[in-house]
């Protein structure tokens, strides 16, 4: 249906004495992307729709809930053709598109990306683990090799590799 004609249903539908939006509490069965199955008095209803609005656009906020969990569902036809759920007892996810989101006012800036972090400390870890410094040293007591007056100092004490399981927080990613 064209979305012209669906603005003009609607707007009869509303407008008429037997409308009445109405809400819900069903449990959720299944979730596929952007809807779920839920189940009500025995009865399963499908397509019930996780967006209050699906207009294709990658800027949302979808929440995801748990299945065998409670979801309050607004029927906004009055007539079970437009479902959409409105409130959750257990939320499994939070996905947010959006072109900025700000944690707690962002007074501690952005967020690590910490893939790239981890690589570049393992590549300093990497340049300290293997460097050797040459040069004339006196007093030093280190595995060398002399060469005349210069010697190789080759350090025993190697810096572990760095692992983001040290500092990930895996329930927020970006």
């Amino acid at each position: 249906m064209e979305p012209l004609s669906e603005i003009k249903k609607s707007i009869r539908t509303i407008a008429s004495e037997n409308w009445k939006a109405t809400c819900f509490i069903a449990k959720v069965v299944d979730v596929d992307g952007e809807v779920c199955t839920i189940e009500m008095d025995g009865l399963q209803l499908t397509d019930v729709r996780l967006r209050a609005v699906v207009n294709g656009e990658t800027s949302k906020i979808l929440i995801t809930p748990k299945k065998e969990s409670y979801v309050l569902v607004a029927d906004m036809m009055g007539d079970m053709s437009q479902l959409v759920v409105v409130n959750f007892s257990e939320i499994e996810k939070i996905e947010i598109d959006a072109d900025k989101i700000v944690f707690n006012g962002g007074d501690n800036h952005g967020l690590v990306k910490i893939k790239e972090l981890t690589e570049k400390l393992n590549a300093l870890v990497d340049a300290f683990n293997n460097h050797t410094h040459t040069g004339t040293f006196e007093g030093i007591i280190a595995e060398s090799e002399a060469s005349g007056n210069i010697q190789t100092i080759t350090m025993s004490s190697q810096h572990p590799k760095f692992d983001k399981a040290f500092y990930e927080d895996t329930k927020i990613t970006h």
